[in-house]
């Protein structure tokens, strides 16, 4: 299972471009993604009952945008003003499809101080 996405240091209260384009593949085969929930968390802990920072692909302004094609198995995550407290976060990607979550990537998203307010 693979879904590389690599995010580098970022401002915080700055533009973040967010991913143009992610795919999800499984042993290299896309993964379709019809009727599927993605899922981008951001926490300070892991462990931290509420994300700093969901996105998702539900909903009426979702944060999360599947490919018109959702059997490519790729999803965008749009850009937009990230606002986290300066820090280190945990961020993972989950996928659930027919009610059944599964991770597919995580890491680590380091926030720094910006100096023009």
């Amino acid at each position: 299972m693979s879904a590389p996405v690599q995010l580098y240091p970022h401002k915080s209260g700055d533009l973040w471009a967010g991913l143009s384009s992610v795919a999800i593949r499984v042993d290299g085969v896309p993964l379709d993604l019809t009727g599927a929930v993605v899922q981008m968390q951001f926490k300070r802990f892991p462990t931290d009952a509420v994300a700093a920072l969901p996105l998702t692909s539900a909903g009426e302004t979702p944060g999360i945008l599947i490919a018109e094609d959702a059997t490519e198995g790729t999803f965008s995550v749009t850009p937009r003003v990230v606002g986290l407290l300066p820090g280190r976060y945990f961020w993972d990607i989950q996928v659930t499809r027919e009610g059944q979550p599964v991770t597919y990537a995580a890491g680590t998203w380091q926030i720094t101080l910006d100096v023009t307010k």
